[in-house]
């Protein structure tokens, strides 16, 4: 069994990877297309994301797989459609929701709540869906962006959205920077 060519979207998230983090291995698109239906992005986050100290909780990749929490990876599984990914903002609100406390008592837990903020701000002020998911995903970029050799461009942003045309992306980010 050969496997099959890495999607374009494996492609690109690799290319932005091994762009920013020398040393990164050639199959890299490969593995992150095997690891569907994670998303590419959330794929990249995993590892950092375990290695992280949250107070008494490390939690392994394995950990997070099996996991019947809620908004984990599981809980997903078992509501999903066919070719539906689990995105970025979908790990947001598992870690919200299930380590949120550990993360606030972690050396993270500045940044975390800076975070949360920016995107309880955005709610209250009427943000629509995509500006909220967007805001959560600039945010797990930039927290482990310095082991997941991710960067919050505009063209990775885009990348956590292919449902949602440049032009929507452009936008959303263009009133989350007037706001």
């Amino acid at each position: 069994n050969k496997p099959n060519s890495p999607s374009d979207l494996s492609v690109s998230i690799a290319k932005c990877v091994q762009q920013n983090r020398k040393g990164t291995s050639k199959y890299l698109a490969q593995a992150l297309e095997e690891s569907l239906p994670l998303h590419p992005v959330v794929t990249c986050l995993l590892g950092p994301i375990s290695r992280r100290r949250f107070g008494q909780n490390q939690r392994s990749i394995f950990g997070f797989l099996n996991s019947a929490e809620p908004n984990g990876f599981r809980d997903f599984l078992r509501q999903a459609n066919n070719n539906e990914l689990y995105r970025v903002h979908f790990l947001w609100d598992y870690l919200r929701i299930n380590l949120e406390p550990s993360i606030l008592a972690s050396p993270d837990g500045h940044r975390w709540a800076l975070a949360v903020d920016a995107i309880e701000r955005c709610e209250a002020s009427g943000g629509v869906e995509l500006e909220v998911n967007v805001l959560k995903v600039i945010a797990l970029i930039d927290l482990f962006k310095e082991r997941s050799g991710l960067l919050a461009t505009e063209e990775l942003i885009s990348s956590c959205f292919e449902s949602c045309n440049q032009d929507e992306i452009i936008t959303a980010l263009n009133q989350l920077r007037s706001q």
